[in-house]
């Protein structure tokens, strides 16, 4: 269950990572995005839950944006 976990996130922090350099980020930088990203929207969703409420999630949503934007237009710190 371990491994299927640990291959899931990867996978979805490989998709969040191409897309990042599809729209103009470091390699580097999009990695460590794509780890912020995932690990955020996974606790957000737990939080969502427990909390019976979307506010995690959009609150979530909001700061990534902003952190995302932090890089510059194109993505290029």
């Amino acid at each position: 269950m371990q491994q299927a976990a640990a291959e899931a996130f990867a996978r979805w922090r490989a998709v969040v990572a191409a897309k990042l350099v599809a729209a103009g980020f470091a390699e580097a930088d999009a990695e460590d995005l794509a780890h912020t990203v995932i690990a955020t929207l996974e606790g957000a969703e737990l939080a969502s839950q427990v909390a019976r409420s979307e506010t995690p999630l959009e609150v979530a949503g909001r700061h990534l944006a902003r952190l995302i934007a932090s890089y510059g237009g194109s993505g290029r710190a």
